[in-house]
């Protein structure tokens, strides 16, 4: 007997057990802990060394410049870390191996033609 069209759209039924989704988080950041934190150190460079400026001591309207720019670059970047992290534990879930770079490279915004 073939699978009626609603269970062709439910898939297999299976639980949901949150010790077994804490259980595959610890593990997948366990095992990947430095490349995580290095791709995201990497992506956050740019935050970094608007931070940096920040910190020295400027004209209050100068100032305001070097805050902006750090709140953006906080923003943007924190989204592309996001991104390769993400992708790299998806990955790493899937029993795919999944590097620094191709993280990287995902993660970053798509050229135009």
């Amino acid at each position: 007997m073939s699978p009626t069209p609603r269970e062709m759209l439910d898939g297999p039924r299976s639980t949901f057990q949150i010790g077994d989704a804490l259980s595959k988080t610890f593990s997948v950041w366990g095992r990947n802990l430095l490349p995580l934190l290095i791709v995201t150190l990497i992506v956050n460079l740019p935050t970094i060394l608007i931070l940096r400026q920040t910190l020295l001591p400027h004209p209050p309207k100068e100032a305001q410049y070097w805050g902006l720019a750090m709140n953006l670059s906080s923003w943007v970047m924190g989204i592309l870390a996001t991104g390769a992290v993400t992708y790299a534990v998806v990955q790493q879930l899937r029993g795919r191996p999944c590097g620094m770079g191709e993280a990287l490279s995902v993660a970053r915004p798509a050229s135009s033609p």
